[in-house]
């Protein structure tokens, strides 16, 4: 694990004290996790450095990442940068896309927010993120009402091909007039009434029409103030 976690800060050129601003793990407890000296960390202090590195948790700690890397590269699974020639430098094609920040949501008390649409073809920059598709989106969040799992001003990853299963965070926007649009954790579907829990344990979970149900995408992770960027 601490060999995983030095290999992606050199990917990424961060260092313990950038890398802790980034994801708010303390610098410490960086530290101690690529010096060694912290045999078994909590998944609280892994997953945030897990998502900002878009890897699993499971692979942070298990996998050997840089091995896997260079078994893609020699599977054909890169490319180069420069024409067919003698020391030409080699790209990893590792997934990651260009996500577009497409609105911004207005995080209120309830739990609830308004969101804020851009016109067609226009945004806010993007987020650089590991995702298969192609019509990926960010969402901009502005409130406190989602933390500690989503803070002011980070971003909602979200893929609406991706399958929704229990368990899974989903962003729903509803049919309503003005509709209602919520991050909620999908439980089960019955009796044509979607089954929902809550991120914040202050709000309790609740119950909502399909027929109300206007969108219910896969939200595939929350992304730090850091990997904004403006085109």
């Amino acid at each position: 694990m601490k060999d995983n976690l030095r290999y992606l800060m050199e990917k990424a050129k961060e260092n313990p004290y950038s890398l802790a601003s980034a994801t708010g793990v303390p610098q410490p407890t960086i530290h101690r996790i690529v010096e060694g000296e912290s045999k078994s960390p909590r998944d609280k202090s892994l997953r945030p450095l897990a998502e900002y590195f878009g890897v699993t948790l499971q692979d942070l700690r298990y996998e050997d990442l840089r091995a896997r890397d260079a078994r893609a590269v020699g599977n054909g699974e890169a490319h180069k940068e420069s024409g067919f020639q003698e020391g030409a430098v080699y790209k990893l094609n590792n997934g990651f896309r260009k996500v577009p920040v497409v609105g911004r949501a207005e995080l209120g008390p309830d739990g609830f927010w308004a969101e804020i649409e851009y016109p067609v073809g226009e945004g806010d920059g993007f987020i650089f993120w590991p995702t298969k598709d192609k019509n990926a989106y960010a969402v901009e969040a502005h409130g406190d009402s989602m933390a500690p799992r989503i803070k002011h001003k980070e971003f909602i990853i979200v893929e609406p091909n991706s399958d929704v299963l229990p368990g899974d965070e989903v962003l729903i926007k509803t049919r309503e007039i003005p509709p209602r649009c919520m991050v909620k954790i999908f439980q089960y579907t019955r009796d044509d009434r979607h089954h929902l829990g809550n991120i914040n344990n202050e709000y309790e979970d609740f119950k909502l029409d399909k027929a109300l149900v206007d969108k219910m995408h896969f939200v595939a992770g929350i992304a730090k103030r850091r990997m904004h960027r403006h085109e």
